[in-house]
């Protein structure tokens, strides 16, 4: 089952322009009006950068601006972001997310919509069918992430940070019964 992410979007700007916006995307918010993709999970992420499309969406417009509040699979669609903030350059666009199964929350911003890669932070665990997905703009962001969520394991299991096999962006220790594998990857955003 995935873990579901709330979106919050506020637009602002010239009346025409939000107009503009809501007709391009609709109240539902509707993805595939932005970037048509296809039906399965991978292509949503390929395309969107989130596993579905926006469901369960609220929309209250008036005048020059607008707001939508819907829910996503895993993350915040952060493609889309982009391609919107480059559509719509005049207008501001306000991005707030929370998926707070994996304590994944923030905002999309300007710096982010011109990035041309991102680090995902993969974290596995043997005795359960859930993976933990965090992604970062910045190399460095993401490995401060993945040394601090170490740490707490290692606090909270009694584990020896030595006893941690690195591998290269990859780390994986034994809880117990139980493995934990942490895997860092750069993807590229088209």
């Amino acid at each position: 089952m995935a873990n579901i992410c709330n979106n919050w979007v506020e637009i602002q700007g010239d009346e025409k322009q939000v107009k503009e916006f809501i007709v391009l995307v609709g109240e539902s918010f509707d993805f595939q009006k932005i970037v048509p993709t296809g039906e399965t999970k991978d292509e949503a992420i390929e395309a969107w950068g989130c596993g579905s499309i926006a469901f369960d969406t609220d929309f209250e417009s008036d005048g020059d601006e607008a707001n939508w509040c819907f829910w996503t699979k895993w993350n915040p669609p952060y493609k889309l972001y982009s391609i919107l903030v480059k559509k719509f350059p005049d207008i501001s666009i306000y991005w707030r997310y929370e998926e707070a199964g994996n304590g994944l929350y923030g905002y999309l911003n300007e710096e982010e919509a011109n990035i041309k890669e991102v680090y995902v932070c993969q974290i596995f665990f043997s005795d359960e069918h859930e993976v933990c997905i965090s992604i970062f703009a910045k190399k460095e962001d993401a490995l401060t992430f993945i040394n601090s969520e170490i740490d707490r394991y290692c606090k909270k299991y009694y584990v020896d940070r030595e006893d941690i096999d690195v591998g290269l962006d990859q780390w994986h220790f034994e809880i117990g019964d139980s493995e934990v594998t942490f895997i860092l990857k750069e993807m590229e955003i088209k």
